[in-house]
């Protein structure tokens, strides 16, 4: 899945990754993210982690032409199958429909330091804040330390719903 409409989202979420962190984006489809962050981020390394093999021809094709293969390393298959690299610094999930749920396997991903985690979900739009808290805190529970330091609206989803970007520092 990629959307032109999100660009800005995608900047904003490069922005946030520091120089020579190592970066980990569950769900990378063609890679959208994880070229925005190897052209303009400055990263050690970013993982673009997607299953769907249709996608792995594009994603390679985008790699070569942005000319960003020393520093993007595809990975297909299930991000829960393959094993955690446990060096990331910085982690993006950006699959609104169930991101949440994968939460558990992006901490394993993250350095023993910990690091941030940008999870996109969709929540309503009357108690955006109090549900955000309430699905992390539900997938993450009481053995990993987290806090949440942002909650960043991205789109109008419907009438009620919305599309967010959860900020997660772990560790």
């Amino acid at each position: 899945f990629f959307n032109p409409r999100l660009s800005t989202e995608r900047q904003r979420a490069a922005s946030l990754v520091k120089k020579n962190q190592t970066v980990a984006v569950f769900f990378g489809g063609v890679g959208p993210y994880a070229i925005e962050i190897a052209k303009h981020a400055f990263p050690k390394k970013v993982y673009s982690i997607e299953w769907n093999p249709l996608a792995k021809k594009s994603l390679l094709e985008n790699i070569s032409r942005n000319k960003v293969g020393a520093i993007v390393v595809p990975l297909m298959g299930d991000v829960k199958k393959i094993p955690p690299h446990g060096e990331c610094d910085h982690i993006i999930m950006p699959a609104p429909d169930n991101a949440v749920e994968f939460l558990p396997h992006a901490v394993k991903w993250l350095s023993p330091k910990g690091g941030l985690i940008q999870c996109y979900t969709f929540v309503s739009r009357d108690n955006a804040d109090s549900e955000v808290l309430e699905k992390v805190s539900t997938v993450l529970g009481k053995n990993i330390p987290f806090k949440i330091v942002f909650t960043r609206k991205v789109s109008d989803f419907s009438a009620r719903m919305l599309q967010v970007c959860v900020g997660i520092k772990v560790g």
